[in-house]
């Protein structure tokens, strides 16, 4: 991008620029909230409280949004309309894979059959399927979704196996890097296959790297969010293995480790500048590279809660979709 807000992605999240993505985001989060447009969720659950309702609906809000803005680059980035069913499609199938990731992390930690079909076997992961299927069965795209995701999978799983295998807490910080090319990136451009599938359209390669940006963008984000509990953990963290290759700075971060649940981007700066520095420097490329302004949006969302330092986001993303009927 050639304004002076390329190569530092933080000057867009922080100061008065912020008040750009949080306008957005609260627009229309609070019109998500009231409108629910993506009525595809789950029953409520009977038990909770309405305060735990709330919060849950209104994280939802904010979920919404960013998806709403993945659709919106995708018309951008296309010149098109997608259908109004487009977001619902997306959140049901953001739902499935994440709860086979959430299935294949679970039995990284605790062993178990990492093959493809017995990982997607899972209850959890078969009731999202379940889901997705029957939201499908109207459409006459659905075999054509269904034949691209199997042909994807079969691509890319056991790619992605190897590289996972690899990766605990002393992974290099490029095979990291390549793992979150592959997973998080490679999940965006499934989605926007998915979008063109489901519209009717064919996407160009061009379209597809700005989504793949996309999705680094967003993990990055999320590593650093998360970097004290994969620390805790033993878990791969793009952040800290940076930091790691720089032992002052690897001795602040492991006396932090234990007890630091938030750190927003100026503490990084302050004790961990050159390590940082990096970080930033990976960051600013994959997010300069979107130039649609609507995923762009989207990136600098993602990047609000990682300036601002929390909350963490371990907690499996397919419980937090609690979008409701």
């Amino acid at each position: 991008m050639g304004s002076s807000e390329a190569g530092n992605p933080w000057r867009r999240v922080s100061g008065v620029r912020q008040v750009v993505p949080l306008t957005v985001l609260v627009c229309h989060a609070m019109w998500h909230w009231i409108a629910r447009p993506y009525k595809a969720g789950r029953p409520a659950r009977r038990f909770s409280g309405l305060w735990s309702r709330m919060r849950s609906s209104a994280g939802s809000a904010v979920y919404d949004t960013v998806i709403n803005h993945f659709i919106k680059g995708y018309a951008e980035l296309t010149h098109s309309r997608p259908r109004p069913e487009t977001g619902a499609l997306v959140i049901l199938l953001y739902r499935l894979m994440a709860a086979f990731d959430d299935e294949y992390e679970r039995r990284i930690q605790v062993g178990g059959s990492m093959g493809f079909d017995d990982v997607f076997a899972a209850d959890q992961v078969q009731d999202h399927l379940k889901a997705l299927s029957a939201f499908l069965a109207a459409y006459e795209e659905r075999q054509a979704i269904r034949q691209f995701l199997e042909t994807y999978t079969a691509e890319n799983y056991d790619r992605y196996l190897a590289l996972t295998r690899s990766a605990d807490s002393d992974v290099s910080a490029e095979s990291h890097l390549a793992m979150i090319e592959l997973d998080s990136g490679g999940f965006l451009v499934c989605t926007a296959q998915v979008i063109a599938i489901f519209n009717g359209h064919r996407v160009s390669p061009e379209v597809l790297a700005q989504f793949a940006h996309l999705g680094v963008v967003g993990k990055l984000a999320d590593d650093m969010v998360d970097v004290w509990a994969d620390m805790r953990e033993g878990s791969a963290n793009a952040l800290a293995g940076m930091v790691r290759s720089t032992p002052d700075e690897a001795r602040i971060l492991s006396d932090q480790a234990l007890h630091r649940r938030r750190a927003s981007y100026r503490w990084w700066k302050k004790h961990c500048p050159a390590s940082f520095a990096r970080f930033t420097e990976v960051l600013a490329h994959h997010r300069d590279e979107v130039t649609s302004r609507s995923l762009g949006l989207a990136g600098d969302l993602m990047l609000l809660p990682a300036a601002w330092g929390g909350p963490e986001t371990r907690k499996a993303q397919s419980e937090r979709a609690e979008i409701r009927v």
